[in-house]
């Protein structure tokens, strides 16, 4: 049966199995903020786009989801971030079936444990971001990551210019960054595509946003504790992407 989700319905993934124990084939996105990792699958214009191919299993091994709908973002994150003497009084459980086609179909993404519509975007990983940081840096980390793609950032005020860092041997300034200015005067260094940001004795620099556009292999997901396990078999990382605020 098909699946028809309504644009604006987002759902709360409870638990998530998959059929046997075959586990099965992904392309998603690893967004990391400040050590919480967001594997995010079906983002819009982006590499890891859901396909239907799972091998032998293809059309076999349905994803069965349980989850929580809510008619929006925010109520669901206001469910999310409740506290115990809270009561919302928000939808009961639902209990959705579905393959990749389902969400490919209806133009639905899943970014962690939320299922919503690609128009999104911008919003859960941007100013509605659960995962880490204020909203001002969170809408500056997403449209710095997608400026000269879907956004122009000058537009948006920031001021971009190119400026030398040092990504290795010694701090010496070996490397050239595209340096990010908001109005506010927060700035923010994006190093070349695929290159790190290292600090003066050569190990990687904590930074606040690394994402990797590719992610691949066999995953199995499953529930631990009460959060979403990811477990990877063959995964390959490419494409990497490190903004670091000054």
């Amino acid at each position: 049966m098909e699946i028809k989700f309504k644009d604006d319905d987002v759902y709360v993934i409870q638990s998530i199995e998959t059929k046997g124990k075959n586990g099965f084939w992904v392309k998603c996105e690893q967004w990391n903020y400040d050590g919480e990792v967001i594997y995010v699958f079906n983002r819009p214009n982006c590499f890891g786009i859901l396909a239907s191919d799972d091998g032998d299993y293809t059309g076999q091994n349905k994803v069965i989801l349980t989850c929580k709908k809510f008619k929006s973002i925010s109520n669901a994150l206001k469910y999310e971030n409740q506290t115990d003497t809270e009561d919302l009084a928000l939808d009961d459980s639902e209990k959705v079936i579905f393959n990749y086609d389902d969400v490919l179909n209806n133009s639905f993404m899943i970014v962690g444990e939320y299922i919503l519509h690609q128009k999104f975007v911008s919003k859960i990983l941007g100013e509605l971001n659960p995962w880490g940081y204020s909203k001002s840096i969170n809408i500056d980390i997403y449209n710095i990551l997608e400026d000269g793609d879907t956004i122009d950032a000058k537009k948006l005020g920031f001021e971009i210019k190119k400026t030398p860092f040092g990504a290795k041997s010694g701090g010496d300034l070996d490397s050239e960054a595209t340096l990010y200015i908001n109005s506010s005067g927060e700035k923010y260094l994006k190093p070349d595509f695929g290159e790190d940001v290292y600090d003066e004795e050569e190990y990687q620099r904590d930074v606040t946003f690394r994402w990797y556009g590719r992610v691949e292999g066999t995953m199995y997901i499953n529930l631990d504790y009460g959060s979403l396990n990811y477990e990877h078999s063959g995964v390959s990382l490419d494409y990497v992407q490190v903004i670091d605020k000054l």
